[in-house]
């Protein structure tokens, strides 16, 4: 008994450090600035914890209830100001780190636990996500609870207790699919996955049926909550699968042809860059690939839930679609990855703890082998991360003089997308222009306007935003003001060297300039 509760004390005590370890590194790097996607949950979030609807509603954000649920008992619990709602992704990393630990484990033994849950907690794009409110972490809490659930109920001899794993497993995967759509190929992974390892097929089909109830019975509980906010308790089904969004949602885009297969495989290319080495994955893509072959290769068994979970989502982000009626591609996002490669890492741990136990690394190397892998990942956190920007340029904003930023113009997405809207102060006093105009601003009257002020993201550099188009466009008209801001992390000040960071863009109109410059003579 004593050797048995030493064994937990340490096996715990060394999760503990690695996720103690992954915590510090999220904090370190902590980002400073919301994410457009996250600046409208949180504004979706005040609202719905005051029972309204948020000025710039966006039924792609309500639709995510489970998420929006989920930041007001976090709001309710410690406060509403953006940084500590967004301190609830430290809080899902945890559970997720931990959750995949358990899985791990259960599948393989401790060994490779340890190592899943280490290369989980050093994914950089985790790092630099884990502190933004987003839905990834949440969704992937629950998909992974479910993937838990699914399995013991598949050990299960006693059918009742069988049957009611299936149905915390179904209830989950429905809460995860809430959250982020593609989640709902669970009801397709894991009967597959359970099959192929040697389940019934009987058992599985059983399995499949009680679990798509139980997922069922959650969207029949959502759509009471639909209803309760926003009157419509078929929002899902009008969002999701009929795809009738509110007008003020609606972005007109040029329409495409249909794309080929050939065309859609050379369209992936856009992940390739996360998918090296010295991308937001690290080496880890590498060692899945391997791990991949080899449990392929060795026809284990327990590897075959996991394989589907990488195999299939994969194959929905990279060819698959988050709309049910066509076959368009989704938007290249790295971090749509992250579930596959988190399964990756319950492979790459059970490679890796067979390599030890035939071989035998000593202490030394295997600290070795975890430093690199850390150094690794801060290395391309610290250089290879584009933090986002938009409540710094806004900070900065609010240093002008009020006389001077009357003057001032902003694209009206930097409060609707970019700024939470305890935030919204920084901008006030400022002239807010639809974006749309901006991007036809040949046809604006300037007589009343100083310059124009956009942020650095890539959003303005959209086509379809057309701000920064427009603007090139009339290049002559002004002279373009760069505002550095600080260095991010901030550990790199230690090197001395001064910040190139820019967080934004000041157009000038080029008369008001020379005017500003002639005020600032001396007489």
């Amino acid at each position: 008994m004593i050797v048995g509760d030493r064994f937990w004390l340490k096996q715990t005590l060394v999760l503990s450090c690695i996720l103690a370890m992954g915590l510090a590194l999220r904090i370190i790097h902590w980002s400073p600035s919301p994410d457009g996607d996250e600046a409208r949950y949180i504004n979706h979030a005040y609202a719905l914890a005051q029972g309204g609807v948020p000025e710039y509603f966006d039924g792609a954000i309500a639709v995510r209830i489970p998420y929006l649920g989920f930041l007001v008992l976090w709001g309710a619990l410690f406060g509403y100001a953006t940084p500590i709602l967004q301190s609830s992704g430290l809080a899902t990393y945890v559970l997720s780190g931990f959750l995949l630990w358990i899985i791990t484990r259960k599948l393989y033994n401790t060994k490779a636990a340890h190592v899943a849950a280490f290369l989980f907690s050093m994914l950089p794009i985790h790092i630099m996500l884990s502190t933004h409110a987003l839905t990834d972490d949440l969704g992937l809490v629950f998909a992974l609870g479910a993937v838990l659930a699914w399995i013991l109920a598949t050990e299960q001899t006693n059918p009742l207790r069988s049957s009611l794993l299936f149905i915390v497993s179904g209830l989950l995967a429905g809460v995860a699919t809430g959250i982020r759509q593609p989640f709902f190929l669970l009801g397709i992974i894991l009967p597959l996955g359970s099959y192929m390892s040697g389940i019934r097929l009987s058992r599985c089909v059983k399995g499949v049926l009680v679990f798509a109830v139980s997922a069922f019975s959650y969207f029949l509980t959502e759509s009471i909550a639909f209803w309760g906010w926003l009157g419509d308790p078929l929002f899902r089904l009008h969002h999701d699968v009929l795809q009738e969004v509110a007008e003020s949602a609606m972005v007109n885009l040029l329409s495409r042809p249909p794309m080929t297969f050939v065309q859609k495989i050379f369209a992936f290319r856009g992940y390739l860059p996360s998918l090296l080495p010295s991308g937001g994955f690290g080496f880890v893509p590498v060692l899945v690939g391997l791990a991949v072959v080899d449990r392929i290769s060795r026809r284990d068994r327990h590897a075959y839930i996991p394989l589907a979970v990488i195999i299939i989502l994969a194959a929905y982000h990279f060819w698959g679609t988050t709309s049910l009626r066509g076959w368009s591609l989704p938007a290249v996002n790295s971090r749509y990855l992250i579930p596959s490669v988190a399964a990756g890492c319950i492979l790459c741990g059970a490679v890796i703890s067979s390599i030890h136990q035939n071989y035998g690394f000593n202490l030394s190397t295997s600290l070795a082998a975890g430093l690199f892998t850390l150094i690794v990942s801060v290395w391309i956190v610290a250089y290879g991360g584009r933090p986002n920007c938009v409540t710094e340029f806004a900070a900065y904003l609010a240093r002008i003089p009020a006389s001077e930023r009357a003057q001032l113009v902003i694209p009206e997405s930097v409060k609707r997308c970019f700024l939470p809207k305890d935030y919204w102060k920084y901008v006030e006093g400022m002239q807010v222009v639809p974006d749309e105009q901006l991007a036809q601003i040949e046809s604006m009257g300037l007589s009343r306007i100083r310059g124009i002020a956009v942020p650095n993201e890539t959003f303005y550099r959209y086509s379809h935003i057309g701000v920064i188009d427009a603007l090139e466009r009339t290049a002559s008209w002004w002279q373009k003001e760069e505002v550095v801001g600080k260095k991010w992390p901030s550990y790199l000040m230690l090197t001395g060297k001064p910040s190139a960071r820019v967080i934004g863009f000041i157009y000038y109109c080029a008369d008001s300039q020379k005017q500003a410059k002639n005020n600032t003579v001396a007489p």
